[in-house]
């Protein structure tokens, strides 16, 4: 056994809380490694000086929000990465979906502008002397157009 591996089961080990058989290995290399040997004794001595301090008392609903946050915990490993994706590719696909309809749409009075160009120059002109309800390069402008009304 390693003392990197001794170092991590140490605590349990001099609390005893560890299995026999792991119980067994750290005492092996224990009685060969010195460092390990004085890491325990300090360790040992820790746990004497911690048993002195009065316990911590608990206030009475921590259990209950230490549970549900260690099951809303679970519940989000638990997700599936597809589900974890699915809300902010959707959110994306219809702000594009938006934006490309309000480009094609809308295109910015294109098509009132061809269906314009395409009369004479008098009718146009005289377009622009009068007073307009529908503003250029609107919706209702691109549905005039669009249903041949002027």
């Amino acid at each position: 056994m390693k003392c990197r591996d001794v170092e991590k089961m140490l605590s349990a080990y001099s609390d005893g809380e560890s299995p026999s058989e792991t119980k067994a290995l750290i005492d092996s290399h224990v009685q060969s490694c010195e460092s390990c040997r004085r890491l325990l004794e300090e360790t040992r001595a820790l746990s004497k000086a911690l048993d002195v301090l009065p316990a911590a008392k608990a206030s009475p609903f921590f259990y209950t929000r230490l549970k549900s946050r260690i099951q809303a915990e679970e519940r989000i490993q638990r997700t599936p990465w597809t589900e974890r994706l699915l809300i902010p590719v959707s959110a994306a696909a219809i702000a594009l979906l938006g934006f490309w309809l309000g480009t094609v749409a809308g295109g910015n009075g294109d098509a009132a502008k061809q269906e314009n160009s395409s009369l004479n120059a008098a009718a146009s002109t005289s377009y622009l002397d009068t007073f307009d309800s529908v503003p250029s390069a609107s919706f209702g402008d691109v549905y005039f157009a669009l249903a041949g009304q002027e």
